[in-house]
């Protein structure tokens, strides 16, 4: 997560405390409260204008930290389509999987698991292997700067090749 975004919006209340304790009318006190309506009459006109754009660059500032986050964590969603390639590529290139010559072709009864937060999100999944057994696979996603790292854990993979679990 960038620092911009919340450097703008400390910029922009900067800017309001500023227009208001210094370019305010003689007869408005400090601690009045200004809005975008009454800016004129409560502030001189270069306040007013300051105020404006100091209100602006606060809304730039809170978009910007939106669109950063990506919604609830910055993690996309257990099901998701681009979550679900790197599981299988996470799995395919783990070393369990290629000494058993182990491969994900679908993962299906995708859930996120309690305990995940906005740091981390660990879900749960039924996954179907080319021996033609199902398995039960815990993974956990965590964003690292502009990247999601993922781990996957397997539980009791059948090595029958009779496809029971």
């Amino acid at each position: 997560m960038s620092l911009a975004p919340s450097f703008t919006t400390a910029v922009g209340l900067c800017g309001i405390l500023l227009a208001c304790g210094f370019c305010r009318q003689p007869n408005v006190r400090f601690f009045s409260f200004i809005t975008i309506f009454n800016r004129r009459k409560k502030l001189t006109p270069y306040g007013a204008r300051v105020y404006l754009t100091s209100v602006i660059v606060v809304l730039l500032g809170c978009m910007l930290q939106a669109l950063s986050s990506g919604g609830r964590s910055g993690l996309p969603a257990c099901d998701a389509t681009d979550t679900q390639n790197l599981l299988q590529q996470a799995f395919d290139g783990s070393q369990f999987a290629r000494a058993e010559n182990l491969s994900l072709i679908e993962a299906s009864d995708i859930k996120e698991l309690p305990g995940s937060n906005q740091s981390m999100r660990a879900c749960q999944a039924q996954v179907s292997l080319n021996n033609a057994s199902n398995a039960q696979v815990t993974y956990k996603m965590v964003r690292h700067g502009d990247n999601v790292l993922l781990t996957v854990h397997a539980d009791d993979i059948p090595d029958d090749g009779q496809g029971d679990n």
